[in-house]
């Protein structure tokens, strides 16, 4: 409960960050759905979560305004009384000066770069990939480096509102392959890129089987990371305004295509190659 409240602080924040908030000048508000608090289980999940939300936001420097609590959930199956999933909601908002240096997720033109920004973990305890697909060895849930997630996101909404980023992403649910695919989908326009680029510490991976860490690096839900587009003649401007900001985790991992294809590889392995065409079937429930 801990991890996973500052997780969503930080999640917040990244959101408002991905269309050029600016977390300086930003608000959080809170909303917990939980059990019986008197049931000792259910109270110490609940203390650790307050606590990783006061961490939170004395971390990032972002007050609570308001919240709601709703305790006492519970229903009964099979003559027990059971609490429902603890959940926590954190939303943010953030002012902005000038709506027209705000952007969106959609990609913008063939031939621009995409570069990921944070370090991506074997992080996929709780994750969309094990909640549908299969679990993976000791993985954990996603730990957040406040500072290091603060001065990211400071980073990239300065570079949007200076017009150095023309999309931007956060990786949360689906980590880097949802994130991808939805922002080849907004545009209708195709990708490739490399995971073998995607930043990651190697003596965390390396050990693992391949198929294991191809899934970690497509579907990891490492915290305070971003997928953005940058055209060619701002690469270099983009890469010192990241390293002038003390962001080092930044590889460019690939480039929006003229092909209408989404395309995955590691390396010389093509892990995933499908037309934007069946991408869109698939999320509206479609037979691709």
């Amino acid at each position: 409960p801990y991890w996973m409240a500052i997780n969503a602080v930080d999640e917040a924040l990244r959101n408002l960050t991905a269309v050029g908030g600016d977390i300086e000048r930003a608000a959080i508000l809170d909303n917990f759905c939980w059990g019986n608090p008197t049931d000792p289980v259910q109270l110490g999940m609940l203390v650790r979560a307050v606590k990783g939300c006061h961490d939170a936001a004395t971390g990032f420097g972002t007050p609570f305004i308001s919240g709601k609590d709703s305790l006492n959930n519970e229903y009964r199956a099979n003559d027990q009384r059971l609490p429902v999933i603890p959940t926590l909601l954190i939303s943010a908002v953030s002012i902005i000066d000038n709506a027209a240096q705000t952007i969106d997720m959609s990609l913008k033109r063939p031939g621009n770069l995409l570069y990921l920004i944070g370090q991506t973990h074997n992080e996929l305890a709780g994750s969309h990939y094990i909640e549908m697909v299969s679990s993976i060895p000791n993985t954990t849930v996603p730990h957040v480096d406040i500072s290091t997630a603060r001065s990211t996101m400071q980073a990239i909404a300065h570079a949007i509102r200076l017009g150095i980023i023309q999309s931007c992403h956060d990786l949360s649910e689906g980590g880097l392959a949802v994130a991808a695919a939805e922002m080849s989908l907004a545009a209708l326009l195709g990708l490739s890129i490399d995971i073998e680029r995607v930043p990651h510490l190697p003596d965390e991976l390396v050990p693992l089987p391949q198929n294991i860490r191809n899934t970690i690096l497509l579907f990891s839900e490492s915290a305070s990371r971003f997928l953005v587009e940058i055209s060619p003649e701002q690469k270099e401007a983009f890469e010192d305004h990241m390293r002038a900001h003390a962001v080092n985790a930044i590889a460019c991992i690939g480039s929006v295509t003229h092909t209408k294809r989404f395309e995955v590889r590691n390396g010389e392995q093509r892990l995933v190659d499908l037309a934007v065409s069946d991408l869109q079937a698939a999320w509206k429930g479609e037979q691709a």
